[in-house]
This record gives structure tokens, C-alpha cells and sequence, in this order.
């Protein structure tokens, strides 16, 4: 195992939040003595642009973040279909021809499991024939969650057309194999992604039964109401924080004062899987 992992979508300038990971990210490989790979997560091709890749890797030298190591996930879309189809041929994915409107209906009539994680999916795909569904548009396929037989915790990680082809990797698919091939030692990510992990973990020791590999969420920077920051959210990118006098360097400190841990307390923080805070304020943030 090697490297700490930090991922972000090309869909928009980093906001504070986006750069405090970032910067948590490689405060840890430093720490641990651990290059930082950044990985550009571009597979949602309507949504990522390459002008915001390149000022994404802008803003993070402007807070003295400098990756190690640079992957472009697109480039990996032969081993995502490699693996796509090796799961449907071991049966560890199945089709679903059901609509968004399909699935929320069924969830509204599903009990909580006891161990109090919401349901994600109906299950009513997981024994159908192939023969019976009718998609129209786009075929989903689900992963076979290994803690429900009941498919309440199948999510989606591929799409193709309704014939196979065109596959399209899903967000929990490719992430969790370009981390599994990676074999990194601690994947960054804030408190906000912790149940992705839930099934990113199963595929990730699917793919490499021998991983071991921890995740460290960090704490989600929110506006003072609790709801979260987008990278649409006026007022929180660098340009936009330098203008109100909060310069680049001055953020830099604003984190190290949020984030003041050594080794030892790291290593407490990577069992307790994160932050012990799991969400800060702006204002809390930037001191006001």
C-alpha cells in the first residue's frame, strides 16, 4: 500500500470545503510520508469540463497542494469494462429496468433495516428475467449488496443500453476499482461520502481480496444554517474569498489552525475513520 488518495469531479471551481480536504489530504501524506495522488474524476461526461480540471490543480498550488502523482479516470475506462464484465458473468450484478419513480415509490413502503442505514433500492430487479424487463432508454445494473438479501442496498454502478452495449460506468464502480488497483493506503474524502463506502468497500476487496486500505472523512464545511456548500455556492472560492481580503495564504493558516494533529493523533483520527467534528461552519471556519 502506498499513497494517499484525494478525488475530486472537474465539474466547477473547488469551494472551501473542496480545498480544506484537499489540504487535509496532504497534510496526512505528509505526516505519513506518503505521496498524494489526485485523482480527476471525469467520467460524467456531461457534467466535467477540462477548463475546470485545469483551474481545479491551479487552486490547489495556490494552497500549497501539489499532487505526486496526477490520474485522469477516463483513462481507465478499459478496466472498468474489463470488470463490468467479469461481475455480470459471475453474477455479482444484476439489470434493472426500474424508473427513478419506480424506486421512490417502492422505498416509501420500506422499513429502515435494524441497523438504521436508509434503503437505497426495492430489491424487485434482483430475481427478475432478463426477459421480463421492457427498458426503454437505458438498462441500470446493480451491485449485489452483501448485507441484505433482500436488495434494499443494491446501487447502481453501470448503465448500458438496453441491447448491453455503450456501457457507461457509474460513480461507485470505477471509484472503488481505481482505488482498488491502486492499492492506496488512506483515501480522503469528506464526512458527507461515508456510506458510499459501504458498497465501494465490497467492490474494492471484490477486486483485490488482500486490500486494507483505510478511508478518512474529514469534516463538511457548511453554511451557518447547516445546509452544504456546492461549487455553485457564491462567495466561497479562492477568487471570490480574496476578494472579501481572505487571501490564498491566509486560508492556508485557517487550516492549519482547524487541523492541528501529529502523527499519533492522526492515527487515533484513521480509526475513528475521520474527524471527530463531522461538520464546521464557514463562519466557525474563517473565524468570524
Amino acid at each position: 500500500m502506498k499513497g494517499v488518495r484525494f478525488a475530486p469531479s472537474p465539474t466547477g471551481r473547488f469551494h472551501i470545503g473542496n480545498l480544506r480536504t484537499a489540504w487535509i489530504a496532504s497534510r496526512i501524506g505528509h505526516l505519513l510520508a506518503e505521496p498524494l495522488i489526485v485523482r480527476v474524476e471525469d467520467i460524467d461526461s456531461a457534467r466535467s469540463r477540462t477548463e475546470f480540471k485545469t483551474l481545479q490543480i491551479a487552486d490547489l498550488k495556490r494552497v500549497g497542494v501539489i499532487a505526486d502523482e496526477l490520474v485522469i479516470q477516463s483513462d481507465r475506462y478499459p478496466r472498468h469494462l474489463e470488470l463490468f464484465n467479469r461481475a455480470r458473468n459471475d453474477g455479482l450484478i444484476y439489470p434493472c429496468d426500474c424508473s427513478r419513480k419506480d424506486v421512490l415509490e417502492a422505498l416509501a413502503g420500506l422499513r429502515s433495516a435494524p441497523h438504521g442505514r436508509e434503503a437505497e433500492y426495492s430489491g424487485r430487479c434482483r430475481t427478475r428475467l432478463r426477459g421480463d424487463m421492457h427498458p426503454s432508454e437505458t438498462l441500470a445494473w446493480r451491485w449485489r449488496s452483501k448485507l441484505e438479501a433482500d436488495g434494499r442496498f443494491d446501487v447502481i454502478v453501470a448503465r448500458t443500453n438496453p441491447d448491453g452495449s455503450q456501457f457507461t460506468p457509474g460513480y461507485h464502480w470505477a471509484c472503488a476499482i481505481d482505488d482498488a488497483d491502486g492499492d492506496y493506503r488512506i483515501l480522503v474524502r469528506a464526512w458527507d461520502l461515508e456510506a458510499a463506502d459501504f458498497t465501494q468497500r465490497q467492490i474494492r476487496e471484490w477486486v483485490r481480496p488482500d486490500i486494507r486500505t483505510d478511508v478518512f472523512h474529514t469534516s463538511l464545511v457548511v453554511k451557518d444554517d447547516g445546509s452544504r456548500l456546492e461549487k455553485r455556492t457564491k462567495g466561497v472560492t479562492l477568487d471570490e474569498l480574496a476578494a472579501t481580503g481572505v487571501a490564498a495564504q491566509s486560508l492556508v493558516s485557517l487550516f492549519e489552525r482547524s487541523f492541528p494533529f501529529d502523527v499519533r493523533l492522526l492515527n487515533e483520527l484513521i480509526k475513528s475513520k475521520g474527524e471527530i467534528e463531522k461538520t464546521i461552519s464557514l463562519n466557525a471556519l474563517l473565524g468570524r
